[in-house]
């Protein structure tokens, strides 16, 4: 039984190629997203993590917005946090929407470090994500209503604690402007 020397290491190498490029695959994906949400996610506000299914627990984070009540081009913050100390926030997406509809307003993200911008579908940064999968024990949002806008909006809030556990599309109470 005779081996050709040159295809014994062509062989061995393709399998080596293999192999890593394998590796490489599984690791993309068990990372999962790392620079937040994808634009896929506009308009249902779910992460597309592998086709893994929301939560319908209740959500074990609070929502808290600074003002329910704000007056005409008030800011509002919104705080995203865990309702215990092992609550920790891998991920989020939020938008500020008026009826279930398309977001209003923008963002002004005061922390690179935690969370950016994406520009949906009816406007320009109205859309806030993470930016790194790090655990966070707080998330601090600031958000700009449209120039004299007058109505009610909720946020809709998605939050992910890990890849495969996550809340999709949760809301504030309703914030009236007057």
């Amino acid at each position: 039984f005779k081996i050709n020397l040159t295809c014994y290491l062509f062989v061995q190498k393709m399998w080596t190629f293999l192999q890593i490029f394998c590796l490489a695959l599984i690791s993309c994906v068990v990372k999962g997203r790392q620079d937040g949400a994808p634009m896929e996610a506009c308009l249902t506000l779910h992460p597309g993590h592998s086709g893994q299914p929301q939560q319908y627990t209740p959500l074990p984070f609070d929502l808290l917005v600074d003002n329910p009540e704000p007056e005409v081009d008030d800011k509002l913050k919104l705080t995203i946090r865990g309702k215990s100390p092992e609550d920790k926030i891998a991920g989020f997406l939020v938008q500020a929407r008026e009826k279930c509809e398309t977001p209003i307003g923008k963002f002004d993200v005061q922390n690179s470090k935690i969370a950016k911008t994406i520009d949906c579908p009816g406007g320009v940064e109205n859309t806030a994500t993470h930016v790194n999968p790090n655990l966070k024990d707080e998330v601090n949002l600031t958000w700009v209503p449209p120039s004299g806008y007058k109505g009610h909006m909720s946020f809709f809030v998605t939050v992910a604690k890990d890849k495969d556990t996550f809340w999709v599309a949760r809301t504030t109470e309703t914030v009236w402007y007057y």
